[in-house]
């Protein structure tokens, strides 16, 4: 019996534990730092077998101190001791962080290292921090971010309870409020801004905190009414895209078919009158005498001048739209446009396509065939290229084509720039079919433009 009411002395205490949750966010006012309601919850780490660790800024670690020592603690005594840990919070931070993210060895090392030699045997650490905050103050939500899950994996293997301080102004700041739910969703339990005039003068297990978790419960409702609103921008931005895609596929398919229509005009109509004015000219040259001089050199004159417009005529029309691209298909079109394109140019062009019929609707031949156009039209202006080559394939999938040249090579700023507006029409005419184009190239090695275009893919709407 006396050993029994020795043990249920030794369970009495004058005070419940503060804290039942090792992992735990503080809010606080920025004006109002919590200074006597950390020292409270550290308070529990200075009696029996715990440790004590303060990663805080200098200002807010002389506070907690100043607080701790009100509660009958001396910091000096437990450092003393080696039960308590110090460490400026932006100093802790250069000890581990690389190129804006932690680096988990080193904050091992640097800080649960530390942290873990001040908890003494088969007993627990406290600690308070802010250094995930000083990284989201300062922008780095990423590096707050990556941090947290440090944390989190230290806590969940360590005799350890945990707060992190966090300014409630923070809350505010743009692009926060989804990290911070994040960060929420890490620890085990949200402590409410509180007021240091009320936490100051009540118990730690006896701060009736209704109104503060009243106050949270606002600033989680703002916060929630701005992701809404902010889903809402981002839905309208979407429909606003697709608004523009679907306008400029509905521009290009009527270009098009204006192109195609203008081309059978100008072949049927100028074509035909340039053709019957040839004839006749050389009808009529062939009746004159031939001791006429003159006239029959006039005539060979205007018949060459003629022959110049029936040319012109004819790549005109081809250029708007070529006619074998709808009569013998895509594969023909494509040889021919770059043999074509060697005859103007003189640069060698070597096209492989499948020798066989090329089953693809119009407007995806079309869209390949513009973007052949475009690409060895860029090769002629840009590339100094000596040679080109075009290779068409299908597949079950799908049509791919490559243009792969030897010039100079295009870099990727070039290639990303929007004032390179052909490559931005390519891609938005490959996009518009619900494919994919990208481009490619380095100094001296040339540049590769790839598309690959779905058979079975719907045009983005």
């Amino acid at each position: 019996m006396p050993k029994r009411r020795g043990a249920g002395r030794k369970k009495s205490t004058s005070r419940k534990p503060f804290v039942t949750r090792a992992y735990t966010v503080q809010l606080y006012d920025d004006d109002r730092f919590p200074a006597d309601s950390l020292a409270a919850f550290l308070w529990e780490g200075s009696r029996g077998r715990g440790g004590v660790s303060l990663i805080l800024t200098a200002e807010h670690a002389r506070a907690v101190n100043r607080s701790l020592r009100r509660l009958g603690v001396d910091p000096v005594r437990l450092a003393r001791r080696r039960r308590l840990l110090l460490l400026d919070a932006d100093e802790a931070l250069e000890l581990f962080m690389t190129r804006g993210r932690p680096d988990p060895r080193r904050f091992e090392q640097e800080i649960c290292d530390r942290i873990s030699a001040v908890i003494p045997p088969r007993g627990r650490g406290y600690a308070v921090g802010e250094m995930v905050a000083r990284l989201a103050a300062a922008g780095n939500l990423g590096g707050a971010l990556a941090l947290e899950s440090l944390w989190s994996s230290y806590v969940a293997a360590s005799p350890l309870t945990l707060r992190c301080l966090y300014p409630i102004s923070l809350l505010a700041r743009p692009g926060f409020a989804r990290t911070f739910h994040r960060v929420m969703s890490a620890h085990d339990n949200v402590v409410p801004v509180l007021d240091n005039a009320r936490e100051s003068t009540a118990a730690p297990d006896s701060v009736d905190t209704d109104r503060w978790i009243a106050r949270l419960q606002q600033q989680t409702q703002a916060l929630k009414e701005e992701v809404k609103r902010r889903k809402a921008a981002e839905l309208a931005a979407a429909a606003s895209r697709r608004q523009l895609r679907s306008l400029g596929r509905h521009l290009v398919a009527v270009g098009e078919e204006e192109r195609t229509r203008m081309s059978r005009r100008i072949h049927d109509e100028l074509g035909q009158s340039l053709a019957a004015l040839r004839m006749d000219l050389d009808r009529l040259r062939r009746r004159l005498r031939a001791e006429d001089e003159d006239p029959q050199e006039r005539l060979v004159e205007m018949m060459a001048v003629v022959e110049h417009l029936t040319t012109r005529v004819q790549r005109i029309a081809i250029d708007l739209r070529p006619a074998m691209l709808d009569d013998l298909g895509l594969a023909a079109a494509v040889d021919w446009l770059a043999r074509d394109f060697q005859g103007r140019t003189g640069i060698v062009c070597n096209a492989r396509v499948p020798s066989h019929a090329f089953p693809l609707d119009r407007d995806r031949a079309t869209a390949v065939y513009r973007v052949l156009q475009e690409a060895l039209s860029n090769v002629e202006r840009h590339a100094r290229a000596t040679s080109v080559e075009v290779v068409l394939t299908q597949s079950t999938v799908g049509v791919d084509l490559v243009v792969r040249d030897d010039g100079v090579g295009i870099t990727g700023r070039q290639a990303r720039s929007a004032a390179s507006l052909g490559l931005t029409g390519m891609r938005e005419r490959a996009q518009s079919m619900g494919g994919r184009l990208g481009v490619t190239g380095s100094s001296g090695r040339g540049t590769t433009v790839r598309l690959h275009l779905s058979r079975r893919a719907k045009a983005l709407s």
